[in-house]
């Protein structure tokens, strides 16, 4: 069977060293390799002609990837806003990692639909991630 997966999802941050403790801190990511990427990299890639410093967080098979532009302002994110709104990230059982998260200061977002209630997680700069059970 062919298995397809998300190899990763990459945020830019305004505030890089919170959203990186953030999610190491409140979720249980893993910080991995932090490396610059060059503006001759950033330019045809993100429209960016600033060097980048690139910072891997990891949990299990999930990796994020946090930009911090240099010399660049970002603008904060809005409710009104095109393009990603959120992600999804499947853990073992996610009632008990929302409650684990909400104790360690995460902003958890319950939303009943119908039988089931949908998780999420807000984190510093706006972005939600929404929890799944594997």
């Amino acid at each position: 069977m062919d298995k397809k997966t998300c190899n990763h999802v990459g945020l830019f941050s305004i505030e890089p060293d919170i959203l990186i403790d953030f999610y190491v801190e409140k979720l249980g990511f893993e910080r991995g390799e932090s490396r610059s990427v060059p503006a001759s990299l950033m330019r045809p890639i993100f429209g960016l002609d600033v060097e980048c410093e690139m910072t891997k967080l990891h949990f299990g098979h999930v990796t994020v990837e946090v930009f911090a532009p240099g010399d660049v302002t970002l603008e904060s994110r809005t409710d009104r806003t095109s393009g990603l709104n959120h992600w999804g990230l499947n853990v073992e059982d996610k009632a008990a990692y929302c409650r684990a998260a909400e104790a360690r200061g995460a902003k958890i977002i319950r939303v009943p639909n119908r039988d089931r209630t949908i998780f999420f997680i807000e984190d510093p700069e706006g972005n939600r991630i929404e929890i799944f059970d594997k």
